[in-house]
């Protein structure tokens, strides 16, 4: 998202675009400063086995998969906050 470029566009509403893209990029990378504790855990490289990584695996379970919902959520509102102003360029 850093390399994002907007070109022919005015400066306010360019100003505005890439504040929303950078908030989106702060989220994302917020949350996965959160959740790299579960990295060895979970995903293709988690030991295998019940007895491997239980208790992150339930910790997992039980609290961040909520922040997977609401990261998810407000990625989505951003992305629409882009269209909408991406599509206020073209009226």
């Amino acid at each position: 998202m850093q390399s994002f470029e907007i070109d022919n566009k005015p400066n306010t509403e360019m100003t505005a675009l890439q504040d929303q893209s950078r908030l989106m990029q702060e989220g994302l990378e917020d949350f996965l400063k959160r959740t790299e504790k579960f990295k060895a855990s979970l995903g293709a490289t988690a030991p295998k086995g019940w007895k491997q990584g239980t208790a992150q695996k339930a910790q997992w379970a039980a609290f961040y998969s909520k922040e997977i919902t609401k990261l998810r959520t407000t990625i989505s509102s951003q992305v629409e906050n882009l269209n909408l102003l991406n599509g206020l360029q073209i009226l």
